[in-house]
């Protein structure tokens, strides 16, 4: 496969009842498959392609793995004390606006 093809693999595999999934669907749900979004039915589609798929599920695991690195990265930041009082300031008149 050439380096150009790669990265718009159009691959397809077999699903539930002869279904057939591609490499652009899961791309498309990556993040509800991530947040475990999909029904249990298209999930095991999912899964069986990425069985079959190594692009896919390289691309599935970049991405499980940069999610933690964000994850872990924001919960270690602090947010600057300053940034804190104005949010909390334009929640406040947001919430005297609407009569909350």
């Amino acid at each position: 496969m050439s380096r150009a093809s790669r990265g718009r693999s159009r691959t397809r595999h077999a699903g539930v009842a002869g279904e057939r999934v591609d490499c652009r669907e899961v791309r498309d749900q990556v993040f509800q498959l991530l947040d475990g979004r999909l029904t249990s039915a298209r999930r095991n589609e999912i899964r069986r392609h990425l069985e079959e798929c190594p692009t896919c599920f390289s691309r599935l695991e970049f991405t499980r793995i940069m999610r933690k690195v964000v994850k872990d990265r924001v919960l270690r930041e602090r947010c600057p004390l300053a940034l804190v009082k104005r949010v909390r300031a334009m929640i406040a008149r947001d919430c005297v606006r609407r009569g909350s």
